[in-house]
């Protein structure tokens, strides 16, 4: 049998995480369920809480079920939502990293994260002015494909973003422009399909993704809360570089009288 140990960081990230017989967590809480008893733990310093663990015992192979990850979403989630209330109000987790090991083993976890800077980088100052004065005209486009590619924006708001910029391009009032959106999406179908995420048409799923973002429970009536479920934000983290091209192509395409180019930048 195996288990599984999600790490989820806090920001502001520390250069090294360790998690091992050397470092214990403050606490930890057993969550029971019908099949199994997860647990939780917190790790701080005196004055600070800098990750948070979650275990997932009882697996057949290394791979993590939906059921599985629906009660992560609910531990981290309500774990959250405490640490706003009696330690900061503006926490934020940064993405998390998993590790399985044998039932009998303990937790091990030895993580550096340090920031790269390119030393041949320059400021293109003439670009940043003149694309500033050529794109005045679709601030509000930018400004909603700059939040898409943000990534210490939750994915639900990126997605939602982004869907808004196809709103304002291909919406007539209240309903789209279908014929539009669908010739202009259907260069992208192929794309898509490789990512083997929905055997749905790619517009179909863009409505589809934007409903389990804007709205708190899905047409089950299940509970999504303020964030997706971990199922469906892999989903659209897989899906987001895809949907962030489709925009800036969107965008370059019908706005190419200005004299600029979005290039695409690589998250």
């Amino acid at each position: 049998m195996k288990k599984a140990y999600y790490y989820f960081f806090i920001n502001p990230l520390k250069q090294v995480y360790k998690d091992g017989k050397k470092v214990k967590p403050r606490f930890t809480i057993p969550i029971k369920t019908a099949t199994k008893t997860y647990e939780v733990s917190l790790f701080s310093t005196k004055n600070t809480v800098y990750m948070i663990r979650i275990m997932i015992p009882n697996l057949n192979e290394e791979k993590i079920t939906e059921y599985d990850i629906k009660l992560v979403q609910m531990i981290k989630e309500h774990m959250l939502s405490v640490l706003k209330f009696t330690y900061d109000n503006e926490i934020s987790f940064f993405r998390p990293v998993w590790v399985f090991k044998d039932e009998t083993e303990p937790p091990a976890l030895k993580l550096k994260i340090s920031e790269q800077i390119n030393p041949k980088f320059e400021v293109n100052s003439e670009n940043i002015k003149s694309t500033y004065c050529t794109t005045f005209q679709i601030r509000h486009q930018l400004r909603l494909l700059s939040d898409g590619q943000d990534s210490r924006i939750p994915l639900q708001y990126r997605f939602l973003s982004l869907y808004k910029l196809l709103e304002l391009e291909f919406k007539n009032k209240s309903t789209f422009k279908k014929d539009e959106l669908s010739n202009f999406l259907s260069k992208f179908e192929e794309e898509f399909k490789n990512l083997k995420i929905s055997k749905r048409k790619l517009e179909n799923y863009i409505h589809e993704i934007r409903d389990k973002c804007a709205h708190i429970k899905d047409s089950k009536e299940t509970f999504g809360v303020t964030h997706l479920d971990q199922k469906s934000a892999m989903e659209v983290e897989l899906f987001l570089p895809l949907f962030l091209k489709i925009c800036s192509i969107l965008l370059n395409e019908k706005y190419k009288e200005t004299g600029f180019t979005l290039v695409q930048r690589s998250n």
